[in-house]
């Protein structure tokens, strides 16, 4: 059962941190929901982009870039998926114990960001823009809340010291759950680690 059911929910615990007036939704015409709706998608994808959430995380073959990739830098250009937050890394077509070929993000000529790399046909590994709070482990939940909190806070209640705990509160809440993210999986060994403890 998924710990949270609503962006409200969240919202309202960022307020209850800073002891000010709840919500119904984003759309009231109060200080607290303007404050919410102006802060809360800003501090999700912030949220988001500081991890590789496994909630979060896509596994997608990337479409080619009609740009050419930079000469004698790389060999192929693609597109960068629109709803990327964070790209990860590039699945090695050797496996998962490979070391995962390298790449690199940079602007096209037409203003997108893009993927240049040397292998063909790849695949990203990349955190999505994940709006789906039923997804939201509950660990990430309460992380987001506590970055809402020191994001409006000071906006909210004129204390910059409020707004500065909730600050140090959200990066001891994101250090539990990274841990927590951490613990939900095992990282396969990397091949080149297996070779080297066998010399």
């Amino acid at each position: 059962m998924s710990a949270y059911t609503s962006s409200i929910q969240i919202a309202n615990l960022a307020l209850g941190h800073l002891s000010v007036n709840s919500i119904e939704s984003f759309t009231e015409r109060s200080v607290e929901a303007r404050a919410m709706k102006k802060w809360y998608d800003v501090c999700r994808r912030e949220v988001l982009e500081r991890l590789d959430w496994s909630f979060a995380r896509k596994r997608v073959a990337l479409s080619t870039h009609p740009e050419a990739a930079p000469d004698t830098q790389w060999l192929y250009r693609y597109r960068r998926p629109a709803d990327c937050i964070e790209m990860r890394s590039l699945q090695s077509p050797f496996g998962v114990t490979a070391e995962p070929p390298p790449f690199a993000q940079e602007a096209a000529s037409d203003g997108s960001l893009s993927i240049v790399t040397d292998l063909e046909q790849a695949i990203g590994v990349y955190t999505y823009d994940c709006q789906a709070v039923e997804a939201f482990t509950a660990s990430f939940g309460i992380a987001l809340s506590h970055c809402l909190a020191w994001r409006s806070g000071f906006e909210l209640t004129k204390k910059r010291s409020l707004a500065t705990d909730q600050g140090q509160i959200y990066a001891s809440m994101f250090r539990c759950a990274a841990g927590q993210n951490a613990n939900a999986a095992t990282a396969p060994e990397r091949v080149d680690a297996i070779v080297i403890r066998a010399r």
